[in-house]
């Protein structure tokens, strides 16, 4: 079965299985999986989908082209104007002047050439060329270049995950988000009709049971949740954050900018304003400390990484004073670049400059009206700036009369094989685990849940932890 999502992808659903030992015996693990590949467009209409453009222009700024040729280069495309059936892969989208130093010539050894766009214009009748073209990989040093119209994308071809953008990823979610009963039902008849594990001829004697194996578990309630003044009990599993106010304010935000890597036809300056009265009101009435005045707000063109850096500057000079932090409306994730945006944001202001950021997203400017989601963004906030929101109830800890530091442990591997792990540490400052001090380490990838140099992370935080409580506890650790 197949599902297109947006920008030109697809998902293609299958099984998986594999054989694991368990207690007392072996057991066979059988899921329903997806894939996600290019759909078989015209490599036009790919574009069309992949940009969310109504056209295609006949250039592109140098962010955009490096964006593009990331997703198409390698894909192996049929040329639709020649009548022998061929495939060859993509180098790299042609635009612009580079298309003017590809030249037709009728015969291998004629030294009479034409413009790419001229001959294709007169010889195959195109009535509304995009006059961009495609290099195409060759095993020798000839040069060849085919209208975009005129490749099409061959099916099968796997679209990688690194690629996939906020939105596809919520998409696939939406997908493949299956009930229970239904995954249960789903994975019986995938095991016995589509993998056909009962009926295995080389099963070599062995059987394979076509129910699935009942385990005993129990169930874990739901904790509530402290405010200031208030304990809330989830309703469906949701914690309505509305009327609560947070349990203590952190620093007095007052010297803040706003930035919109956005056109001003999708957010106007306007928009932006009232989006910031209505989240300072919000924050407001949750207990934080806000000045009530309209920060700076600065439209700028995303042209890479340089450009979060000029935002700062540009802030920077606007307060005269380093901000306390920036907040960035960005493209939906309708947008190709919104993942990698968001990524540049946060690595770029944690690690090199060193100031808060607050992303939202072009796709919430419905939602910049709703109190539930100016809510959800005054939390986010309140915490960056040494707040507390919430804690858990004295009762559910069962810790009253001494000191206890908790310890939690992680390891996030990178997607490509170049990157290293990054090893995080954190530790509560009181016994409400509502502060937390965080340590982190890089380390070479080894797809090993170990961290190497966790003895000097948990002295520098027990260190701290001693500097904070001027006295000795006991230490709690849990690890996922």
């Amino acid at each position: 079965m197949k599902k297109k999502i947006s920008n030109g992808v697809e998902l293609w659903f299958g099984w998986f299985s594999t054989v694991r030992p368990g207690q007392g015996s072996l057991f066979v693990n059988v899921n329903p999986t997806f894939t996600t590949f290019y759909q078989p467009l015209s490599l036009d209409a790919f574009l069309l989908e992949y940009l969310r453009y109504q056209s295609l222009p006949r250039d592109f700024k140098p962010f955009h082209l490096k964006k593009i040729n990331e997703i198409i280069k390698g894909v192996l495309v049929r040329p639709l104007h020649l009548k022998v059936p061929t495939e060859r892969r993509i180098k790299k989208l042609l635009t612009g002047k580079k298309v003017t130093y590809f030249k037709y010539k009728p015969k291998a050894n004629s030294k009479e050439t034409y413009p790419l766009e001229k001959y294709f214009k007169e010889n195959y009748n195109i009535k509304e060329p995009t006059g961009l073209f495609v290099e195409i990989m060759t095993d020798d040093d000839t040069s060849i270049a085919w209208p975009i119209e005129f490749c099409k994308i061959i099916e099968g071809q796997r679209y990688s995950n690194k690629k996939l953008t906020g939105r596809q990823r919520g998409e696939i979610i939406m997908e493949t988000k299956l009930k229970p009963s239904f995954n249960e039902k789903e994975t019986i008849r995938g095991t016995n009709e589509i993998l056909q594990l009962p009926n295995d001829p080389t099963g070599v004697g062995m059987k394979v049971e076509p129910k699935m194996t009942e385990v005993d578990a129990r169930r874990l309630e739901s904790t509530d949740v402290k405010y200031a003044g208030k304990v809330m009990k989830p309703i469906n599993g949701q914690w309505n954050l509305k009327d609560v106010k947070f349990v203590e304010s952190g620093e007095r935000l007052e010297f803040w900018h706003v930035v919109i890597f956005e056109q001003s036809r999708w957010i106007s300056k306007a928009d932006a304003v009232e989006f910031i009265k209505n989240l300072g009101r919000q924050c407001e009435l949750q207990g934080m400390n806000i000045a009530r005045v309209i920060p700076d707000i600065q439209h700028l063109q995303y042209m890479g990484p340089v450009s979060i850096k000029n935002a700062y500057e540009e802030a920077k000079k606007r307060l005269k004073r380093p901000p306390q932090m920036i907040v960035f409306i960005i493209p939906g994730e309708k947008s190709p670049i919104n993942t990698e945006l968001y990524e540049a944001i946060k690595r770029i202001m944690d690690t090199e400059i060193g100031c808060l950021s607050q992303c939202v997203s072009v796709d919430s400017k419905k939602n910049f009206r709703n109190q539930q989601y100016c809510a959800n963004l005054a939390m986010k906030i309140n915490l960056k700036l040494g707040g507390v929101n919430s804690m858990l109830p004295e009762n559910k800890l069962n810790i009253r009369g001494e000191e206890v530091l908790f310890l939690g442990a992680d390891v996030t591997h990178p997607k490509d094989k170049t990157g290293r792990s990054i090893c995080a540490v954190v530790g509560s400052l009181d016994n409400q685990a509502a502060r937390f001090i965080t340590k982190y380490r890089d380390q070479e990838r080894s797809g090993l849940e170990e961290i190497l140099q966790i003895d000097e992370m948990i002295k520098d935080i027990l260190k701290e932890y001693c500097d904070y409580q001027k006295r000795k506890g006991k230490v709690g650790t849990s690890q996922d």
